[in-house]
């Protein structure tokens, strides 16, 4: 962990000393992301449930209408899975932690009105499965931890639109995928799986010393 922030430390300096406007600011909001198994044409879509994500971001001017976006945030991607069949029936919800550095590169459409894209990368800092069964009205339940399973370092990208007020506060919406297959398992029931997730965030931003 100390390595990675070392790294990002590393990338801000070198972004902002190339730019002569820089804003900072922070950010927060909730994250519902949804995520999908798939093995030979089966699939198992976890539904998607509610998490955080917060953090904070630099702007770095390129024009009147193009800003540079380095963001760094911590994200929960969380999902749910139901079945049943005759008198059993099971309930897994995954809890993914990452640590997400998204690079958006955003356009100014009018005052305040912007859209943007760009990469995320994303390290896996924990990864959990709460899960229950119910073997006709025998019910038990436990929780895993599948770190292990998936890769460390994922890759996605971001599309998104915002709104930015002249005092700094700002509201966006995020749409990110993933371009990686995480799956890292060395089980034979799941080394031949991908698993992916994709999701939206929802936040609000405020920028320091105004927009």
């Amino acid at each position: 962990m100390k390595r990675i922030i070392s790294i990002v430390a590393i990338m801000a300096f070198v972004f902002t000393a190339s730019f002569a406007q820089v804003n900072y600011g922070v950010k927060g909001g909730l994250s519902f992301y949804s995520a999908e198994a798939s093995e030979e044409g089966i699939s198992f879509d976890y539904d998607a449930k509610l998490g955080l994500g917060l953090g904070g971001f630099v702007r770095l001017d390129l024009s009147e209408k193009f800003q540079l976006q380095p963001e760094l945030m911590y994200l929960q991607k969380n999902a749910e899975l139901e079945g049943s069949m005759s008198v059993y029936s099971w309930k897994s919800k995954i809890k993914l932690d990452y640590l997400s550095i998204p690079i958006m590169a955003k356009y100014y459409i009018t005052e305040g009105l912007n859209i943007y894209a760009g990469p995320q990368i994303e390290f896996l800092l924990s990864a959990k499965d709460e899960w229950e069964e119910n073997d006709d009205g025998d019910i038990s339940s436990g929780e895993d931890d599948i770190k292990k399973d998936l890769k460390g370092m994922n890759f996605g990208l971001g599309f998104g639109a915002g709104y930015e007020l002249a005092n700094g506060l700002g509201f966006e919406a995020r749409y990110v995928i993933d371009l990686t297959d995480q799956n890292d398992s060395s089980d034979i029931d799941m080394k031949d799986a991908e698993i992916k997730t994709k999701g939206f965030y929802f936040g609000l931003t405020y920028a320091f010393g105004g927009k």
